[in-house]
């Protein structure tokens, strides 16, 4: 969804006013993580309707990606036997803030440089 979260939002001319406003409804405490999960809540409780994209200012197209990209992992989780859990309390972030920054640590790389001819090595840290 991060991918996809600049262009989640659509803002036409002659409605920017009231897409301004639909899009700050969706903003939540915490970053723009929370405000892409609080859309991808709010759409999937409207059933994932195209209706509800357009009355919000929504790309229908680029959420129906995201939901496909979601199905995958889920299928992904499914066949590794991980098992799926919703946050019990919702207005509690501190898990999600941590699920996201302990992914973080898998992403970080360490550059090497070689004598002064300034060859660069990437070494992708994991544990």
């Amino acid at each position: 969804m991060l991918q996809e979260s600049s262009a989640i939002f659509y803002r036409p001319k002659d409605k920017k006013m009231h897409a301004d406003k639909a899009r700050a409804s969706f903003v939540r405490q915490g970053g723009d993580h929370f405000t892409l999960l609080n859309v991808w809540e709010q759409w999937s409780e409207s059933n994932f309707s195209q209706t509800f994209c357009y009355e919000q200012f929504l790309q229908y197209k680029v959420l129906s990606r995201v939901r496909d990209i979601r199905d995958q992992l889920a299928g992904l989780c499914d066949r590794v036997e991980v098992v799926i859990q919703s946050n019990p309390n919702a207005t509690d972030i501190v898990p999600i803030q941590k699920a996201l920054t302990s992914g973080y640590f898998y992403c970080t790389v360490r550059f090497f440089v070689f004598s002064d001819r300034r060859l660069y090595s990437i070494e992708t840290r994991t544990r």
